[in-house]
């Protein structure tokens, strides 16, 4: 019985599945500001150390499509390896721009606020999506779906079920807050 439950994959799992790929995101959100401007600028509309735009288009792409290593999805169905990998290609373009989409004019529109601009760059949609960065995100999603994706779902399912209903609850209560605050604000 013991087994059985340190192996399930259930909602605790995914949950911090998400966080930590939210937590990779802001990761990457802060590396790259650094690289672009020299100076460590926090990133993201929350204050904690986590960008969730990242992790739920990450944990999306995973749910819809699977990984190019183990497709889910219409994805399994396409036999001819070619053809599936363009169309992973081809819906990891759409999976990361569609939240871009939604979340940056929901912002914009309802709150008045940038969270990132894409204004001025070439074939920009509403300055929150942009092809070119979005063909890139593509490349990167794959990527990271067939070389990162399973090793880190891996070392989550590792952690025993009762600790990862408390860290669970742990982390969203601090999300909770981390939201609640912010948006009180706006």
């Amino acid at each position: 019985m013991a087994g059985t439950e340190r192996t399930k994959y259930g909602v605790e799992r995914y949950f911090l599945l998400l966080i930590a790929l939210s937590f990779f995101g802001w990761l990457y959100e802060t590396i790259f500001v650094l690289f672009q401007t020299g100076r460590i600028r926090h990133q993201g509309f929350l204050n904690s150390p986590v960008c969730p735009i990242y992790g739920t288009a990450i944990m999306a792409a995973y749910l819809l499509l699977g990984t190019p290593n183990e497709p889910r999805g219409l994805l399994k169905s396409v036999e001819n390896k070619p053809a599936r990998t363009a169309l992973y290609l081809l819906a990891a373009f759409f999976i990361p721009s569609v939240f871009e989409l939604v979340v940056g004019v929901y912002f914009e529109r309802r709150y008045s606020l940038m969270l990132w601009c894409y204004r001025g760059m070439p074939l920009n949609i509403y300055g929150v999506v942009c092809v070119p960065i979005s063909l890139a995100w593509s490349l990167l999603l794959y990527g990271f779906m067939r070389w990162g994706f399973t090793p880190l779902k891996n070392a989550v399912q590792k952690i025993p079920l009762p600790a990862a209903r408390i860290i669970t609850v742990l982390f969203a209560a601090l999300l909770i807050f981390d939201f609640y605050k912010n948006f009180s604000v706006l």
